[in-house]
């Protein structure tokens, strides 16, 4: 775990536990595992669901690459689910531009990856609706570019610039 990892931001009091050891954290409300569990909880009072037909009637079999098939393709229950998940994200994303006031949001991962269409149009009007609006101009979102490997990559950069800033002289890019 490193410091700036959103989903570890407690969202809900005394919600579910999260790997962490904490309760209500982000993770626990917008993570792919999230997300396949409600929608395994959820199918199931929504037999008419594109995704219960993918899931050929067994809850349990549904991923997040099902659910995103059923959201490209419209499902109401589908769509839902990321819906959600991008509000939680959202309001994550305006509690750090009201605290932190960064430049840029880089927001990746495989739900981002899965349904970004719906995820970062959600993100962005949620975020806009609860930053302060003179911060949330200021920032631009952007796409990580190297998408699995963008968090061990900003480690290893992050690593390299210390190195530099307590060496002077070393050769950070040699």
């Amino acid at each position: 775990m490193s410091a700036g990892e959103l989903g570890h931001l407690v969202m809900v009091k005394n919600g579910e536990k999260c790997n962490c050891g904490a309760r209500g954290c982000l993770e626990t409300l917008a993570s792919a595992k999230a997300i396949e569990k409600q929608a395994q909880r959820m199918v199931k009072q929504a037999p008419q669901s594109l995704l219960f037909h993918l899931a050929k009637g067994v809850p349990n079999r549904i991923n997040l690459e099902m659910i995103a098939q059923a959201a490209k393709e419209q499902d109401p229950l589908a769509v839902s689910l990321f819906v959600q998940a991008a509000e939680w994200i959202g309001l994550a994303v305006a509690g750090m531009i009201n605290i932190l006031n960064p430049d840029i949001i880089m927001l990746g991962g495989r739900v981002v990856r899965t349904a970004e269409e719906i995820i970062m149009t959600k993100v962005r009007t949620v975020a806009k609706e609860n930053a302060l609006p003179a911060l949330f101009e200021m920032v631009t979102f952007v796409q990580p570019k190297l998408g699995p490997l963008s968090g061990a990559m900003g480690a290893i950069a992050a690593v390299k610039q210390r190195l530099g800033d307590a060496y002077p002289g070393y050769a950070v890019n040699p």
